[in-house]
């Protein structure tokens, strides 16, 4: 299974070199203990967004066995619309529901990497 399969497109501005995969990580980290849920992510700079889907589909799978509020409550923290939940839910193809949840989740925590780094850039250079 390929990266491209699990994450479709990841957003505009990633770049490998950036570190924005550590940060995509943290971020993940983050959220997830917001909701009382220690994870053991993959650290590095340039993490294997393919490792990082089927890692976190393996908590989602969980959380919806034992835990749905929970994971709702996670959703809802990571800001991931219902409309984009329920379509992953409903939608048949090769990836099972936990996948593609996993890589609606690392799509979403790299695209709020993205939005900071823009913000904090173009705030440092609108003040100098």
């Amino acid at each position: 299974m390929s990266t491209a399969g699990l994450v479709p497109q990841l957003p505009d501005g990633y770049d490998p070199n950036q570190g924005i995969g550590r940060e995509t990580v943290e971020q993940i980290r983050r959220d997830f203990a917001r909701n009382g849920l220690e994870l053991q992510l993959p650290v590095g700079d340039d993490p294997d967004f393919e490792l990082l889907c089927d890692e976190l589909a393996e908590v989602v799978d969980w959380l919806l066995a034992n835990d749905q509020a929970r994971f709702m409550q996670l959703l809802y923290r990571i800001d991931i619309g219902e409309q984009l939940v329920r379509r992953a839910m409903d939608d048949s193809g090769e990836r099972t529901v936990p996948q593609k949840l996993g890589a609606l989740i690392v799509r979403r925590e790299t695209q709020k990497v993205l939005i900071r780094r823009h913000f904090s850039s173009a705030g440092s250079s609108s003040s100098e």
